[in-house]
């Protein structure tokens, strides 16, 4: 394990380029432990990941890179309040179970609380944004265009 290579002698820095890739969920569990005690002993972590949620758990600070260009620099929840719409609800239409997945952004959880009450949804999650969504916001690109803001 690579990891473990580079923090013998321990670093005051350690800079990881995808330390995750390709491994299995347990064995990123297990880097993910060795990177939170390197922190917890003094060593200043740089880390370069495509996986955000690797991101959002083992980071004080973000950047988010965009073409090669810093976008932003700042702590998760600095990042979040960036978003006008930071809730977000994912559920199948009832009346079209078999399409792709919907997802709509809110302001406040009573506002996507509103939506499954008033589209007797029963599946669904609300849940906040995610990094994911920030990285999208803050650059503007988009995997799939966000549903229109029609009722229900």
């Amino acid at each position: 394990m690579l990891v473990g290579l580079a923090l013998l002698g321990r670093p005051p820095l350690l800079v990881l380029d995808e330390p995750t890739t390709g491994l299995d969920p347990a064995s990123r569990q297990a880097v993910w432990k060795v990177i939170r005690r390197a922190v917890a002993e003094g060593a200043t972590v740089i880390l370069s990941t495509h996986y955000m949620e690797e991101a959002e758990n083992l980071s004080s600070r973000i950047a988010v890179v965009a073409s090669g260009r810093l976008v932003a620099f700042d702590t998760l929840e600095a990042l979040f309040s960036r978003l006008d719409e930071s809730y977000r609800v994912s559920y199948r239409d009832p009346v079209a179970p078999f399409e792709p997945e919907r997802v709509r952004y809110f302001k406040t959880f009573d506002e996507a609380r509103a939506l499954v009450e008033r589209a007797r949804l029963s599946e669904y999650s609300i849940g906040r944004a995610s990094l994911e969504d920030i990285y999208f916001a803050l650059t503007g690109a988009h995997l799939a265009a966000p549903e229109a803001k029609e009722t229900v």
